[in-house]
C-alpha cells in the first residue's frame, strides 16, 4: 500500500483549465486519511506482469484501406 501522509494539514489543489474550473485548494487533516487507510481492505493486490515468453507475430495487414500500411 502507498503510504498514508504524517498527521498535519495536508493540502489538495484542482485546476482544469480545458473545462474551466479555476484553482481551488482544500486541507484536510493527515491524521484523519491514515485513521481512514488504517480501516482499508484491499481488493485487488498488486501482481506484476507475467512475462511473455515469445513476442506474437504481426498482424496480416490489408494493402489498402483504413488499416493499410501505407
Amino acid at each position: 500500500m502507498a503510504p498514508l501522509p504524517p498527521p498535519g494539514p495536508v493540502r489538495f489543489v484542482v485546476r482544469w483549465d480545458a473545462q474551466g474550473v479555476p484553482e481551488a485548494t482544500a486541507e484536510v487533516d493527515g491524521a484523519a486519511i491514515a485513521r481512514a487507510g488504517a480501516g482499508a481492505e484491499e481488493l485487488w493486490p498488486w501482481e506484476p506482469a507475467p512475462e511473455q515468453p515469445w513476442d506474437p507475430p504481426a498482424p496480416d495487414l490489408p494493402d489498402d484501406g483504413w488499416f493499410s500500411r501505407g
